[in-house]
């Protein structure tokens, strides 16, 4: 090996360690004790750190798919924000990214499940959803069963400041009450206030009841500046989401909630890549070992 190659190997390898020792553990990976203290390196450099309780050490890696794993860190992280932007790539490159690498996909996926459990909606609240045509006859998998479907629904919800919530609805209809409900529930603060349009009163009656929110109906016709409501949310963010499920339209089939979380997960951190990565390190350092 070339002395050039040997300097960049190592840089990698220490940029890697650093990225690993930048993220705190919340907690010991074998007892879940929050008492953690720092407790020396390894000889590789990463930060050791003891449990205060069951007397263990541990790494930032330790428990999670890096951990003796020949996948760097700085390597799916690069993948993970490239997959969030790939309807900027050629579809060759697409290509690459969606089947050369299955596991990669798989935990990226998990990650952005994990970041839509934080989403709060709160202010003013619009919820809507929105059919799309995927592919005549597509096969699409909902709970290991597979089922044909020519058009999807998507439920979508939104509130000021383009906090943004997507689910994959089964069905080409628009979705009940129930099924926003069982989506939504664990990400609207209460007092939020929904808007809804006038002729939707009943539909949303059980929504405002059940999470103690206050309703707003709203005139879908009137775009007046007086008509302060619609103007404040409009769901524009509809462009956006058909895009990049364009962009992903071939690989749908491998888990299309997946890639509406990885949607909302773009949506919810402003595109800002430095952001998305450092919020990525920080749930897959987190996650245990499926």
């Amino acid at each position: 090996m070339q002395l050039f190659d040997v300097a960049v190997k190592r840089r990698r390898e220490e940029d890697e360690v650093q990225m690993i020792n930048a993220h705190k553990p919340k907690c010991c990976p074998h007892c879940n004790n929050l008492r953690i203290s720092r407790f020396g390196q390894t000889k590789n450099g990463l930060q050791r750190y003891l449990c205060d309780f069951c007397r263990k050490t541990f790494t930032p890696v330790t428990g999670t798919a890096f951990e003796n794993s020949r996948l760097p860190l700085g390597d799916w992280l690069q993948y993970a924000a490239t997959m969030a932007h790939s309807e900027l790539l050629s579809e060759e490159t697409r290509m690459m990214l969606h089947e050369e690498v299955p596991d990669w996909r798989r935990l990226l996926f998990r990650a952005a499940a994990i970041h839509k459990k934080s989403i709060v909606f709160s202010g003013l609240l619009e919820l809507w959803s929105v059919s799309w045509l995927w592919r005549p006859r597509t096969k699409v998998e909902t709970d290991g069963q597979e089922k044909r479907r020519a058009f999807i629904t998507i439920g979508v919800g939104r509130s000021a400041g383009r906090t943004c919530n997507v689910f994959y609805y089964d069905g080409e209809e628009a979705p009940k009450p129930e099924t926003i409900l069982a989506n939504f529930k664990e990400n609207i603060k209460e007092k939020t206030v929904l808007l809804h349009r006038n002729q939707d009163t009943g539909l949303y009656k059980m929504l405002v009841n059940a999470l103690e929110l206050k309703a707003m109906p709203v005139d879908a016709e009137d775009t007046s500046p007086s008509n302060s409501a619609v103007n404040v949310i409009i769901p524009e963010v509809q462009e956006e989401l058909l895009s990049f499920l364009n962009s992903h339209k071939k690989w749908l089939y491998q888990g299309i909630q997946g890639y509406l979380d990885l949607f909302g997960f773009c949506l919810n951190t402003n595109a800002d890549k430095f952001c998305q990565i450092k919020i990525l390190r920080d749930i897959v350092l987190e996650m245990r070992r499926e």
